[in-house]
């Protein structure tokens, strides 16, 4: 059943609204990437990392029918966005907001290795990995560079030599 939604920030009622046709499954998708550290949204993200999983609600705001979703959807947008309190980058639903699925990020990669330059492709996941490690890192409170110890040691059973040891 289509619906719009919102995630909500019970600290200062900033909100994130949204649609979709699959409540559960969207909802799922918000928390995973939301405790992921890699939501596409990345003033919804601060403010998670900031406030914590326990200050936000989702809710449904409404339910429409699915040839009024947009329309409905951009009426809660422009509905917040007068008190600016929307965590939305797009606030407008003709400023080319995606509608149907969007690509996942293992069709992401397929697409990156089935058309790219193999350097490229070496370059794009080096990202990757550079993004993964700072996560770990701001999540664990402790820098990059203590993290790759720690896969090295996993990896090799051993620490990286220090100055004083070589």
């Amino acid at each position: 059943m289509p619906i719009i939604y919102k995630i909500q920030n019970k600290v200062n009622d900033r909100v994130y609204i949204g649609s979709t046709i699959q409540p559960t499954i969207r909802f799922r998708c918000h928390l995973n990437d939301l405790n992921s550290y890699r939501h596409d949204n990345k003033y919804l993200q601060h403010a998670w990392n900031k406030y914590g999983a326990d200050k936000f609600k989702f809710e449904i705001i409404e339910n429409c029918k699915y040839e009024d979703l947009l329309k409905r959807e951009q009426y809660w947008l422009d509905h917040y966005e007068l008190k600016g309190q929307v965590y939305n980058m797009i606030t407008s639903i003709d400023q080319g907001l995606p509608i149907g699925p969007r690509k996942t990020s293992h069709k992401k990669k397929y697409l990156i290795h089935s058309q790219r330059d193999p350097r490229e492709v070496a370059v794009a996941i080096g990202r990757e990995i550079h993004d993964l490690v700072k996560r770990i890192a701001y999540k664990r409170q402790t820098t990059m560079g203590e993290i790759v110890e720690e896969a090295i040691w996993k990896m090799y059973g051993k620490k990286r030599k220090t100055k004083e040891e070589k």
